[in-house]
């Protein structure tokens, strides 16, 4: 956006919905405000409750893996707390439920949030799950717009997605068929995890233990067991 120019758009929130919406419309030439509530992980300082003489920023931001700690970061943390039941019993047996929270009232499911740029994809984890078709099925009911419905919002995923773990399928598809509806030339790639290769010698130094501990259980004595690698 030009500091003297006049904003067309002002999207609110930088998460994933907001952020890809105003990088779109600056892509296209179009003055855009973006407002955030909170600030950049980068420069932030913040820890969660149980480490308050730390810092884990960027990192709790940065590692995918470490989602969990980006939840309870004190410098993005939002903590929303949401009814998932109309049963109050019901509410009550999900192991998220408070009935207080650091003195608060607030009879609800713990829902975390992020205050930061990105967003709540700070909790991403770079996990890719696709709604069930109810889901948007049910958005659409709820807004009373059907391009909300879950044959829609099909194609949007089919252009956005890049998918890698279907490979019989994304021949098929170049030749035109696509009976799996998966997306082959987006910009978002999706992959099963890849496991590490683990190297000869960790293997057979698992079966060694393995036989030690068989050893040991049959002959009541470690000394008499299978010796080590």
């Amino acid at each position: 956006m030009n500091s003297g120019g006049q904003i067309e758009y002002i999207v609110v929130g930088s998460g994933a919905g907001g952020g890809a919406l105003a990088a779109r419309l600056a892509e296209a030439g179009r003055s855009v405000l973006l407002l955030e509530a909170g600030g950049d992980p980068r420069q932030l300082s913040g820890t969660n409750d149980d480490q308050p003489e730390i810092n884990r920023l960027p990192d709790d931001y940065d590692v995918p893996s470490w989602h969990g700690f980006a939840s309870e970061n004190d410098a993005m943390r939002w903590d929303f707390f949401v009814r998932h039941y109309a049963s109050d019993e019901m509410q009550q047996k999900d192991p998220k439920y408070r009935k207080e929270y650091r003195g608060v009232p607030v009879d609800g499911v713990l829902y975390p949030r992020a205050g930061t740029l990105g967003g709540c994809t700070a909790h991403n984890a770079m996990i890719l799950v696709y709604p069930h078709n109810e889901d948007w099925d049910g958005i659409a009911r709820l807004t009373g717009d059907q391009s909300w419905n879950a044959e829609n919002m099909r194609r949007y995923f089919m252009r956005l997605e890049n998918c890698h773990y279907r490979p019989l399928e994304r021949a098929l598809a170049a030749a035109g068929p696509n009976p799996s509806r998966h997306g082959w030339h987006g910009w978002l790639q999706s992959e099963v995890a890849i496991q590490r290769p683990r190297c000869a010698i960790s293997v057979w130094c698992k079966y060694c233990s393995i036989r030690r501990m068989r050893c040991s259980t049959i002959s009541g004595s470690r000394s008499n067991a299978f010796s080590t690698c």
